[in-house]
């Protein structure tokens, strides 16, 4: 028995492999600014995995912040109007995580991204009346949803679905493949992962980066679901001793600082994308008790290296492992 491992930013997938025949196909691609692997275990795989991969760029293009003429450029120049069923659907999940985590999490703060990204651009920080003014944009309360498909919102007002936009195209990159005939498989989004049938033995083995040092935290054993981790040591810059990072706390307009990172296991990849990137920025306690009202699971590394875990999460800490 062979023991492969792959490891992408920041979660790794531990695969354990008996013969050559049961190696997955891989296809590896850069979309949604990170690289994508998807491994695909059966026949047809290669041809399955290119319609995965379209439909990651299909919904990369939709809930783009940065592409011109997208969908949430037009909504944010317009205010409002009827828009995909993707995007609605995102847009309806990632409120009412905004709503359950009391504005921790805000698909509002468009503006306030914009301004963090130029300053990590720089690696300067920007100026108190710069996120002051940014921050007056905020509030995830004035985005109304019409039902089938309307969006209202006042005009001017960026929308950042940055804390969804991987976990929705990896659910839909496994609904491609599941209608491809595809029966077992894994989709890894720069630290978004989406799990289809069971794994070759056993349980999916899913290891989680130490946020501070090379290799694996721990390893996590997941049945089915996803797992998603929002961290601190991706996209970041030091300035006066202090990391300034993406993950921005609405409240303060500032990176937030109570974790290193949070990873979430949950039944969908939109749902574990937005749980890790809400429970990073309300800290372990608070962040953790929102998770489990969603029948989900969490490890959280904290600002001082300090793991915490959700009851019924299965890991091993292998801290120190390659």
């Amino acid at each position: 028995m062979g023991l492969g491992i792959v490891l992408l930013v920041s979660v790794s997938i531990i695969s354990f492999l008996y013969n050559r025949r049961m190696k997955p196909f891989v296809h590896r691609e850069f979309a949604l600014d990170t690289l994508v692997e998807i491994q695909i275990w059966g026949p047809d795989a290669k041809d399955a995995a290119k319609a995965a991969m379209a439909e990651i760029r299909r919904i990369e293009g939709l809930l783009s912040r940065y592409q011109p003429g997208s969908v949430l450029v037009r909504l944010a120049e317009s205010g409002g109007g009827e828009v995909d069923e993707a995007i609605y659907h995102v847009l309806g999940q990632a409120l009412e995580i905004a709503s359950a985590s009391g504005g921790a999490y805000d698909p509002t703060v468009g503006e306030l991204s914009l301004l963090w990204q130029r300053a990590r651009e720089k690696e300067e920080l920007p100026e108190r009346e710069e996120i002051l003014k940014a921050l007056e944009g905020v509030g995830w309360q004035q985005v109304k949803l019409i039902p089938p498909n309307k969006v209202m919102l006042p005009p001017g007002l960026q929308l950042d679905l940055g804390g969804a936009a991987k976990g929705y195209a990896v659910d839909r990159a496994l609904e491609v493949l599941k209608g491809q005939g595809i029966e077992r498989a894994l989709v890894n989004a720069g630290g978004q992962i989406g799990i289809l049938g069971e794994a070759p033995r056993g349980l999916w083995r899913v290891g989680v980066k130490d946020p501070r040092e090379a290799g694996l935290l721990t390893v996590l054993e997941v049945k089915e679901g996803a797992v998603s981790t929002s961290g601190d040591y991706q996209r970041f810059f030091i300035s006066g001793g202090r990391r300034y990072h993406h993950l921005v706390d609405p409240t303060t307009g500032y990176p937030a600082w109570d974790c290193q990172s949070a990873t979430v296991v949950a039944e969908t990849g939109l749902l574990a994308d937005l749980l890790s990137t809400a429970c990073f920025i309300m800290g372990p306690e608070m962040g953790m008790a929102l998770v489990e009202r969603y029948g989900a699971e969490a490890l959280v590394v904290d600002k001082d290296g300090r793991v915490h875990a959700t009851g019924d999460l299965c890991y091993e800490p292998v801290k120190g492992r390659d």
